[in-house]
C-alpha cells in the first residue's frame, strides 16, 4: 500500500515549511540586494504557479490522470509539455527556490536541489517507466525531442 503522504505537493509543502521556519529563526532579511532577491523570488514563484496552472489545464484537456502514481491514458506532448517532460515538478522546484529567495532562507535554497532529486527519483523515474510501457515508441520519440527538466 502506498504511503498517503507520498505526493509531490506534500513534499513541496514540507520543504517550504522548513525553509520558512529557518528564515523566521534567522530573522528578517536585511541589507544590500534584498529587494532584488525578493523580486527574483517573486518571478520564480509566479512562473512556477503559472506552469502548474498550464500543466493542470493540459491534463484536463487530455482527459488523463495527473495522479503521480496513476496510469496515464494519454501522452501529453504539446503546450508546456513541448518544453519539459516534467513541468509540474520543475514548477514546484521553482516555487521552493522563489519563496526561499523571498523569505531570505538560505536553508531553503540549499534544500532546492534536494527537492529536485526527490522528485526525480521518487516520481519522475517511475512515471517515465510507466509511460514507456504504456506508449512505447511514441514516448521514446517524445523523450528524444523534449528534455526531462529544461
Amino acid at each position: 500500500m502506498r504511503n498517503p503522504c507520498d505526493y509531490p505537493p506534500i513534499w513541496l509543502l514540507s520543504f517550504l515549511a522548513v525553509a520558512r521556519v529557518s528564515a523566521v529563526a534567522a530573522g528578517a532579511a536585511r541589507g544590500f540586494g534584498v529587494e532584488l532577491l525578493q523580486f527574483v523570488g517573486g518571478l520564480l514563484t509566479g512562473a512556477g504557479l503559472l506552469i502548474v496552472a498550464l500543466s493542470v489545464l493540459a491534463f484536463r484537456q487530455a482527459r488523463t490522470t495527473i495522479h503521480p502514481h496513476g496510469d496515464p491514458s494519454a501522452l501529453i506532448d504539446s503546450g508546456i509539455f513541448a518544453y519539459s517532460r516534467n513541468p509540474i515538478y520543475l514548477a514546484m522546484v521553482a516555487i521552493l527556490a522563489g519563496l526561499s529567495l523571498w523569505w531570505g532562507s538560505i536553508l531553503g535554497l540549499i534544500l532546492t536541489p534536494v527537492l529536485w532529486k526527490v522528485y526525480d527519483s521518487r516520481f519522475v523515474m517511475p512515471e517515465e517507466a510507466r509511460m514507456r510501457d504504456r506508449f512505447g515508441d511514441a514516448f521514446t520519440r517524445y523523450c528524444d525531442r523534449v528534455r526531462r527538466w529544461v
